[in-house]
């Protein structure tokens, strides 16, 4: 038997284009979103697991396994929030005293979101996620010390099913495309978004 060779595998050296859009509503069967916004700072990524590996046993010895969704947790490491996600995510509004109240109790926003991850030979995948909570970033700050340090924050949320999808994840890789096709990052968005999100005509 002809054994295949695979494709030798490309790392990837580069993420960006983190974005978000705000989920305005879930009737049971279908989620609609509000306008998406995209930001820069994005640093670290820590994905989900695959899923969690469950195993019966009977007899002494494995006997059956399947793989579960596990809790699915998406981390973001950030140079610094910017004012409009923290808007959008964590419903921060200030009045226009300057001042900002949270309320208790009061809940995040959840989103869809998305970020490029980029390879040296400029091929590059868009993975993004259609519902997500965050939880508040945790605050750390310290005095000036003779240095500057530069900002560094993280936030956590859940990733959950919406309504009228069963897609945990949405992926799109510009270099699978097959021999006639042509990848379009627009097809990647509107599958994500759906009509909320509208292609640029001029194609920027």
């Amino acid at each position: 038997m002809a054994m295949e060779q695979a494709k030798t595998p490309k790392a990837y050296i580069n993420i960006k284009d983190l974005g978000f859009a705000p989920i305005t509503g879930e009737d049971g069967t279908t989620v609609t979103y509000g306008s998406p916004i995209q930001t820069r700072g994005m640093k670290t990524v820590g994905l989900p697991a695959g899923g969690e590996i469950a195993v019966a046993w009977a007899d002494g010895a494995p006997i059956e396994s399947a793989v579960g969704d596990g809790e699915p947790s998406l981390t973001f490491g950030l140079h610094e929030l910017s004012p409009e996600i923290e808007k959008m995510i964590f419903n921060v509004t200030f009045d226009q005293d300057g001042i900002a109240e949270e309320k208790w109790g009061h809940q995040p926003t959840p989103v869809a979101v998305w970020f490029k991850s980029e390879r040296l030979d400029g091929t590059y995948r868009w993975t993004g996620f259609k519902k997500v909570l965050f939880a508040p970033p945790e605050e750390e700050r310290s005095a000036k010390e003779g240095t500057i340090e530069f900002g560094d924050k993280s936030i956590e949320g859940r990733i959950m099913k919406v309504d009228g999808s069963d897609a945990k994840k949405v992926m799109a890789d510009s270099r699978e495309v097959g021999e006639t096709g042509t990848f379009n990052d627009d097809t990647f968005f509107q599958r994500l978004l759906g009509d909320a999100y509208v292609a640029d005509p001029a194609g920027a």
